[in-house]
């Protein structure tokens, strides 16, 4: 028997045990229905079989002048925050290059190297092509990053047409835009995993069906946003999730598809899909369309991966905040060298916002919704460490002391940033309210007033995941939920809510 005898023969007998509803190999009985958690284990499975990856990534993004202007003047009805507005206005000036009825080709490669451990490294390069097809067409858009976390330190680098020389942070913490930005991972099955897994947990009602003729589950279930989730899941391929629906309301507002290849026994990676955005509002055309090829995939290095693969060398002229070692400088220039975060040395503060702000910057999906840890004040006050979440810039930022305090306000008031923070309650600042949901109003919130910021009391024996309504300084809507509570802090995720989403979640009443 030829090796491609034994490989045809591997699928047959899958395919007798699929439709027999008898797949040994997974565990599951004849006579057992095929539930969304079993689906979901061996999906989990086969992705545990994945112990490191380097591959390189190649997005391709095409969006019609129609969809872009659309698409802006969207932003700019939700919007009002300066910093913002500045944003937008300099993505208006590209859109002025565009003619009516022609399309923009934009670009992002990565270079990915990750994992189990959760080390990683992100290369990436942006931008558009311009009329011949070449890459590069200088716009606000175009940038080079490098994101890496070798288990003890983070590097987040940057470099584009905002800031020509490069910046760089360095610290202890490991950052949260790799879980949140798009890489195959994430995009062709992380997501549904982490939302399936929440509505089991939240024991929503899901609905499971097979095709014997493909081979496949296709599962259905509505998110914690009340957004249905639709999900295709071959089982020929590891359980992998080949294509992915989510839906607001009746109307189709993102579809990934996948292909998948087999690299390794019973190891399946996407390597080639595309991701396709739609806006949700009549009329229903496309907003942006994604191709994604992935090559050079190499999984599972029987050396593991070394170090010196989670290494980045900055460039000359980039200007470098340590937090690590408490200084700022700029590589190339010794007599650069200053104390980061001595009091009163206002430079090193602008240096930092422009710094951070434009890493922020980096994630386009202002809706997409975000898990961050809120270290507890007391323990950052100590440790010296970033405390303040600040929504738009989906950051944590630091605050000379604590966040009732008068120097704090008038800091954070200055630098028109910070939104909230923990202290064992869940404390609003620079004028942001919470609000008790709809959802929660049988056990709302309780609001001790200072005077200089609001302290939110959650419910006695409070019941997680608990949700609740943030209105910034900036009259722009979130909605948190806390997910676990720690000794050291919380665990939140959160996401910015459309104008029209409000009214699900608002209560007339105001917390007491």
């Amino acid at each position: 028997m030829t090796s491609l005898d034994r490989k045809y023969l591997k699928y047959i007998i899958g395919a007798i045990l699929f439709f027999c509803n008898f797949p040994v190999a997974t565990g599951i009985c004849a006579t057992q229905e095929v539930s969304a958690k079993t689906i979901l284990s061996r999906m989990q499975e086969s992705r545990a079989r994945l112990r490191n990856l380097q591959c390189l990534v190649e997005y391709d993004d095409f969006q019609t002048y129609s969809a872009k202007l659309r698409q802006l003047r969207m932003a700019r009805k939700h919007q009002s925050s300066d910093k913002v507005m500045e944003m937008l206005n300099r993505v208006e000036s590209d859109l002025a290059k565009l003619k009516p009825g022609t399309t923009e080709h934009g670009f992002q490669t990565q270079q990915l190297i990750m994992d189990s451990g959760g080390r990683f490294k992100v290369d990436l390069k942006a931008g558009t092509y311009d009329n011949s097809g070449k890459k590069g067409f200088p716009n606000f858009s175009s940038f080079k990053s490098v994101r890496l976390w070798n288990g003890e330190t983070s590097i987040q680098y940057r470099k584009g047409n905002v800031l020509p020389r490069g910046s760089a942070t360095i610290t202890r913490t490991r950052p949260m835009t790799f879980d949140i930005f798009r890489n195959p991972l994430l995009s062709f099955g992380g997501t549904f995993m982490t939302s399936l897994s929440k509505a089991i947990e939240q024991r929503k009602d899901i609905d499971v069906e097979k095709n014997d003729e493909s081979g496949t589950f296709k599962i259905t279930f509505n998110n914690e946003q009340e957004r249905k989730n639709i999900g295709i899941v071959d089982f020929a391929k590891g359980y992998s999730l080949c294509k992915h629906e989510l839906y607001t309301g009746e109307a189709l507002s993102v579809r990934w598809t996948a292909n998948f290849e087999e690299f390794g026994e019973g190891i399946w990676f996407p390597a080639e899909g595309t991701i396709n955005s739609y806006f949700d509002k009549p009329p229903y055309e496309p907003q942006t369309l994604s191709t994604v090829k992935v090559s050079n995939i190499k999984i599972n290095d029987p050396n593991e991966l070394d170090i010196n693969l989670f290494h980045f060398d900055l460039p000359k002229g980039t200007r470098v905040i340590d937090a690590i070692s408490g200084i700022q400088y700029i590589v190339g220039e010794p007599m650069s060298q200053k104390l980061h975060g001595v009091s009163g040395v206002q430079s090193i503060d602008e240096i930092a916002k422009d710094t951070l702000e434009e890493i922020a910057k980096e994630v386009e999906q202002k809706h997409e919704e975000i898990e961050i840890f809120i270290p507890k004040v007391s323990i950052a006050l100590k440790k010296r460490t970033l405390f303040i979440l600040d929504f738009s810039d989906r950051k944590l930022i630091s605050a000379p002391d604590k966040p009732d305090s008068e120097k704090t306000h008038k800091y954070l008031t200055k630098i028109g940033e910070g939104d909230i923070a923990w202290d064992g309650t869940v404390v609003a600042i620079r004028g942001a309210n919470i609000l008790t949901t709809k959802q929660e109003s049988n056990r709302p919130l309780t609001l001790a007033r200072g005077k200089w910021s609001g302290a939110y009391k959650l419910p006695e024996k409070v019941e997680l995941p608990y949700s609740m309504l943030i209105v910034t300084k900036e009259e722009t809507n979130y909605l948190m939920t806390v997910r676990k509570i720690e000794s050291g802090g919380i665990r939140v995720t959160y996401r910015q809510l459309y104008l029209e989403e409000l009214s699900r979640y608002k209560q007339e009443s105001k917390d007491k």
